[in-house]
């Protein structure tokens, strides 16, 4: 699968949104979730509602193959994760989580600095 297609449906499984919302909640361009989308829904990982706030942009859901692949990857992660974090703190977990939303949002605050200029 191409890059960023597991960030996108765990976004995705939460809730069901247009292309640019799930890209504002991601803090990224809408064009590269428009770009991810259009690659899962030829692969029948997702599908696409209609949208009660918008006639044309529609709500990106995942389809029955789709979550069956998110499951998938979950069952993979948790291992993998609980094995990162073997040793650490809750209060040292609770402080990197700190430290990665402050990092984050900082990006995000220089990348939208850096498209307005």
């Amino acid at each position: 699968m191409p890059d960023g297609k597991f960030s996108a449906p765990s976004h995705m499984r939460i809730s069901r949104e247009s292309v640019a919302a799930h890209a504002r909640t991601m803090g990224v361009h809408r064009q590269g979730v428009q770009r991810i989308v259009n690659e899962m829904h030829k692969e029948g990982i997702i599908g696409f509602e209609p949208n009660p706030h918008h006639k044309r942009a529609h709500l990106v859901v995942l389809t029955q193959k789709g979550r069956t692949l998110y499951e998938a990857a979950i069952l993979r992660q948790n291992p993998w994760v609980n094995e990162l974090s073997t040793g650490l703190s809750l209060d040292e977990l609770m402080t990197a989580q700190k430290v990665i939303d402050l990092l984050r949002t900082r990006l995000e605050e220089a990348s939208t600095q850096e498209s307005e200029s």
